[in-house]
């Protein structure tokens, strides 16, 4: 249970902040940066 909700965790996460930085900075295609 802790593991499904630590992965949608990360998941909205990500989402969120790739889509903020997609305009910002196109460094990365995969989104490492954010989890660097």
């Amino acid at each position: 249970m802790q593991t499904n909700r630590r992965k949608l965790f990360v998941c909205l996460i990500n989402n969120s902040l790739t889509q903020g930085f997609h305009g910002k900075s196109q460094m990365t295609n995969s989104g490492s940066i954010v989890f660097a």
